[in-house]
This record gives structure tokens, sequence and C-alpha cells, in this order.
């Protein structure tokens, strides 16, 4: 078995575009495939992206519902538009 030692970086804030839902466990493709659509409305507005698509747990119930937002680190964020891309910026230790 590898040996593995997990480690906590720290990172600064990173501007980030998002579509949040609120989804039970059993249903989390309800949320997890609009990263295609968020994706499409940004590169469609030019935004230039800056890293990995991502999920942000903002509540957790395994039992009932859990508030996510499909999120996509972006450089500068087009203009809000619906509930597409609402601008937020995220600092946190992994």
């Amino acid at each position: 078995m590898p040996d593995i030692h997990p480690t906590v970086v720290e990172r600064g804030e990173q501007l980030y575009a998002f579509v949040r839902g609120t989804v039970r466990m059993d249903a989390f493709a309800l949320i997890a495939d609009r990263l295609p659509e968020l994706f499409g409305w940004l590169t469609g507005r030019g935004a230039e992206l800056a890293g990995a698509p991502f999920f942000r747990f903002n509540s957790v119930d395994m039992e009932g519902e859990s508030e996510v937002e499909a999120g996509i680190p972006v450089v500068s964020m087009p203009e809000p538009e619906g509930d597409m891309a609402s601008p937020c910026c995220l600092a946190a230790a992994m």
C-alpha cells in the first residue's frame, strides 16, 4: 500500500462563477449536469477560465437536501444572467 501523507494547502481568494442548487444526494446530477451549461455560458461571453471546475457544499444533509455550487474559477466575470455566474471569491484551506 502506498505511503500517503495528506497536507493542507492555503489558497488565496479566487474569483469564480457558479450556479447554486439545493439537491438531495441521490439527485446530485441535477447540479453536476449544469457544469457544461456554465462552461458554455462563460466561454460564450469570452471569460478567461482560471482552473478546473469544482463543487462547493454550503450545507450537507445526507438524508435531506444539501446546498451545492457548481463552480468554475475565472480571471474576470461576465455580467450575471439569471442564476448563472453570480460573482464570488473563495479562499480556502485544502
